[in-house]
This record gives C-alpha cells, sequence and structure tokens, in this order.
C-alpha cells in the first residue's frame, strides 16, 4: 500500500481543519454530500464556489453559507463536463 505524507482528522477528533484563505469548487454543491461539503468548507474558512445543475438548490446552499456569514458564489455551470460551460461558470 502506497505511504501517504498526510493525515486526516475524523470530526470526532475535535480537530478542524482550517481552509482560511483558499477557494473551494464544489461540485454538486445544492445537495447531498456535495451540500455537505460546501458548508463544513465554509464553516472551516473556505469561499466556496458552487457547481450544480439545479440551480435552485445551488441558491439555497449559497445563501445558508452566506446567511452564517461566509462567502459563497454560485457558479452554475450547466455540466461540468463540458469544458467551455465550466470555464465560463468561473470566470472572475
Amino acid at each position: 500500500m502506497e505511504k501517504r505524507n498526510f493525515t486526516l482528522n475524523s470530526p470526532s477528533s475535535g480537530k478542524d481543519f482550517r481552509l482560511d484563505g483558499k477557494v473551494a469548487i464544489v461540485t454538486g454543491g445544492g445537495s447531498g454530500i456535495g451540500q455537505a461539503i460546501a458548508l463544513r468548507f465554509a464553516a472551516n474558512g473556505a469561499t466556496v464556489r458552487i457547481a450544480d445543475v439545479n440551480r435552485q438548490q445551488a441558491e439555497v446552499t449559497a445563501k445558508q453559507i452566506t446567511d452564517a456569514g461566509k462567502f459563497s458564489r454560485n457558479s452554475l455551470p450547466k455540466s461540468v463536463s463540458r469544458s467551455w460551460s465550466t470555464t465560463q461558470g468561473f470566470r472572475i
């Protein structure tokens, strides 16, 4: 088995990972596991950009993040499998 140079702490260990100054792009961030990841990353200091084919759900997640005082932006490409759509969605 390949040896890794990093460890991940479980949420039950009491040690949160910090993502201050980082930008996280979460595909599928409008619901399910993607939403949970987006919320957790934002809570740990990341600026979150949500990509989801369901615009309404992505906006709900983004609102939850901004209501908590964190920064989120919906990029909303229709499909991350299309490079042009994805590139346009993340253009600043």
